[in-house]
């Protein structure tokens, strides 16, 4: 059963991803960006409020996100330092992603061939 509190998450959340699409879809940058800074924030919050057991490379992936998203913001890049740390902080996002879900799968046996688990790793990278 989800607690008004998480409701009022989700609805926040739809409504700030229903801006962002809108504001990708226009010419509105300077809302996009906005907004774009609060998605992962959002999701993060989400899933503290309905885990049943956070995960913390889950929680340390959605921060990586985060900062990636803070540091792509176009007024930063111009500079390539900051670009690369927005790249380098989506690959450790992408990395802890993938060791999470390989310890998932180590905890919760799949019956799985090697196979489907490389393409699955390799569609997250």
């Amino acid at each position: 059963m989800r607690t008004i509190a998480t409701q009022i998450i989700i609805a926040v959340f739809g409504l700030v991803v229903a801006v962002h699409l809108y504001c990708c879809a226009k010419p509105y940058p300077t809302a996009r960006n906005i907004t774009k800074f609060f998605l992962m924030p959002l999701l993060l919050i989400f899933y503290f409020r309905t885990a049943a057991t956070p995960y913390p490379l889950i929680i340390a992936a959605l921060l990586f996100a985060t900062l990636g998203d803070i540091l792509l913001i176009p007024y930063l890049r111009k500079r390539s330092a900051v670009f690369l740390g927005g790249v380098a902080s989506f690959g450790i996002m992408q990395v802890l992603y993938a060791i999470q879900i390989r310890r998932s799968f180590q905890q919760y046996p799949v019956k799985m061939s090697r196979w489907i688990l490389v393409a699955l790793l390799l569609f997250l990278v």
